[in-house]
């Protein structure tokens, strides 16, 4: 591949010039190997100009090619006609069902219609009297004084 770049400065393109590797263009002036296509349009003055060849890059890749397409073929033959004898259902198997009235007969048996249980009812306080005779303290002795006269 080959690149067109353009330089400010003309030291660079110098040292291009001294690797050997590429053809430069200054201005008017050229140098060994001129091609007009690559030649800029339009070139600026004050600028420099290089072309520079780029080597091609290989890499070694693994990838699926398609050889052959795939297809479908279909064969199209006569319809061959045998005598050949075999067992035919006349009537599929059935199922019968038979109607009989139900027979009714009485039981008689204990069955639980609601559990136990306790009720707690709430009544009117009664009242009455009772008369005790309640001890405040032990009984006991003091001094006490007296009159003297």
């Amino acid at each position: 591949m080959t690149y067109l770049h353009s330089q400010k400065t003309l030291r660079l393109a110098g040292i291009l010039l001294a690797a050997g590797s590429m053809t430069a263009i200054a201005g008017a002036q050229t140098v060994t190997g001129y091609v007009p296509d690559l030649v800029p349009a339009g070139p600026t003055t004050g600028h420099c100009y290089a072309r520079v060849q780029h080597h091609a890059q290989y890499a070694n890749t693994a990838q699926n090619v398609t050889l052959a397409d795939g297809y479908s073929a279909i064969e199209i033959t006569d319809a061959q006609i045998v005598p050949s004898r075999k067992a035919i259902i006349v009537r599929d198997e059935s199922i019968r069902y038979e109607v009989r009235q139900p027979t009714y007969r009485t039981v008689r048996e204990t069955v639980m219609t609601r559990p136990a249980y306790e009720k707690l009812s709430v009544s009117r306080p009664q009242f009455r009297t009772i008369t005790e005779t309640l001890t405040t303290g032990a009984p006991r002795r003091y001094w006490k004084r007296g009159n003297p006269g």
